[in-house]
């Protein structure tokens, strides 16, 4: 028999429920018979049908309850606070093989998994089976929760409310502190043509937008053209759909003709990768032309011609964009 102990934490002798609920420890035991000898007693509280088992403790008997990864939780919840009573639920695990599943649940088409609390583990949405993760971290700091358990219990409260599929990635999924997070890890130790880090590129981009999605998509413009992540990944990170697209239209393959691909941008007329381009464009032109001043003071007139030809390309392509936006005005 496996059991989960799940420690709660009551501020009030009188509250109808805990303040914070931490998962502690797993445990195998052979019979009940066991489990009450270890002190725990049958929780008459619970609705019928429903046997579970609970163990008051101070906070210094909750240590040797709790196995490593639970202080993750358990010490911003003890800190700075003066419990009226600790409890120590045991509640029976039904396992699947003899493995015990993630914790999850389902509310109306998705489903939701987490794989743990420590600082790497990660939430999975679901839908028509389609994955993203968010790493469980990430949700307590943006929502400002300190236990998985208030993270589940909002998720649980966001997916009854009537909400898209898109409604519930654009509210847990990836924005822009991880599209910069990934721009920065990706970029990290490569240089452009003048030896400048790569990454103040993507960020001068992703600054230059307008809108929210502008600069998740500056950002992120170069990522799946110049490094090894995917359009798929950025799914499964949660990225919007809109987002996405446009990264697709502004990751150029190498065997397509540059004016080719700036009217393919162009054709799909989604004006967020045509609000970035243009913003990539206006700086490749801004720092081609100080690094073309450069060339020509250093007497490098093979680099100097270089960048004014790609310099002129760059130009061409914006004059395409500006006369497509004059023509459909």
């Amino acid at each position: 028999m496996i059991y989960d102990l799940i420690a709660e934490f009551y501020e009030n002798l009188n509250d109808r429920g805990p303040r914070y609920r931490v998962p502690v420890n797993t445990i195998c035991v052979d019979s009940v018979d066991e489990l009450l000898n270890m002190g725990f007693e049958e929780d008459v509280t619970v609705p019928p049908g429903d046997i579970d088992y609970y163990l008051e403790v101070t906070e210094e008997e909750l240590e040797s309850w709790s196995n490593e990864d639970s202080g993750i939780e358990v010490i911003p919840v003890l800190d700075g606070h003066d419990y009226a009573r600790i409890l120590v639920h045991a509640y029976e695990v039904e396992t699947f093989d003899g493995e015990v599943p993630p914790r999850g649940f389902r509310v109306g088409d998705h489903d939701v998994f987490f794989t743990g609390i420590k600082d790497d583990d990660i939430v999975i949405f679901r839908y028509d089976d389609r994955d993203f993760v968010r790493p469980l971290e990430t949700l307590k700091k943006r929502f400002g929760f300190i236990t998985m358990f208030e993270v589940m219990d909002y998720i649980r409260y966001v997916l009854s409310r009537p909400i898209t599929h898109e409604g519930v990635r654009a509210h847990f999924g990836s924005g822009l502190d991880e599209a910069i997070r990934l721009a920065a890890v990706q970029f990290c130790g490569e240089c452009d043509l003048d030896g400048n880090p790569a990454v103040l590129h993507a960020i001068e981009v992703g600054q230059m937008g307008q809108t929210e999605d502008e600069k998740i998509v500056g950002y992120l413009h170069d990522v799946v053209e110049d490094t090894d992540v995917t359009l798929d990944d950025l799914d499964k990170m949660g990225f919007e759909t809109e987002v996405i697209e446009s990264v697709r239209l502004l990751t150029r393959q190498d065997d397509v003709d540059y004016f080719d691909y700036i009217k393919n941008i162009l054709d799909h007329d989604i004006d967020t990768a045509i609000n970035v381009k243009i913003n990539d464009l206006l700086h490749n032109i801004k720092r081609g032309y100080a690094s073309a001043e450069r060339a020509e003071s250093d007497g490098d007139k093979q680099k100097f011609e270089e960048i004014m030809r790609i310099n002129a390309k760059h130009e061409r392509a914006l004059q395409m964009i500006y006369d497509d936006r004059e023509r459909n005005k």
